[in-house]
């Protein structure tokens, strides 16, 4: 069986002879383009993902921050049990009612304020609320996020 060959694969030398070129394999500019293509939608979605994770683990953080609020508070009340039984750290909203009765003992009135100032004060424009009903503490925390509004509630018998 004999090959043929056409005229474009035959090449004339340097010595006047006819030779076969060579096909030269690799890979054409399209091609090239295409796979670029392919690589840059995925590094877009990869980037996608880590700003959606970043995101998330600054909402994670912040509710951590949330509960640690709760539970600071609530060690607070039951190490002074008696008073928060009577309803001394009932407060509806401790960033505009910062002024304190002076009926109400010493103690009380530095949980409280340490509680705003140094809990409260890790949320982006954290704020709480404390009530205390038949031994049973109502802890909510409140703070803003990208998504809008955050609110935790914590109840727990004293």
């Amino acid at each position: 069986m004999k090959k043929t060959i056409s005229k474009r694969q035959l090449v004339i030398g340097r010595d006047g002879l006819q030779r076969r070129m060579k096909t030269v394999g690799g890979f054409t500019l399209l091609e090239i383009l295409v796979a670029l293509l392919i690589i840059s939608v995925g590094l877009l979605g990869l980037a996608g993902l880590q700003g959606k994770g970043l995101r998330d683990n600054q909402s994670a953080l912040l509710r951590s921050r949330a509960v640690q609020c709760c539970e600071d508070i609530l060690d607070r009340m039951r190490v002074n049990r008696n008073e928060a039984v009577d309803g001394s750290y009932n407060i509806v909203d401790l960033t505009k009612d910062t002024s304190l009765s002076t009926s109400y003992q010493q103690m009380v009135r530095t949980d409280l304020m340490q509680w705003q100032g140094s809990q409260l004060a890790q949320l982006p424009e954290g704020k709480g609320t404390l009530s205390v009903s038949s031994n049973v503490a109502t802890v909510t925390v409140s703070w803003s996020e990208a998504e809008g509004l955050q609110t935790m509630t914590v109840k727990t018998r004293l």
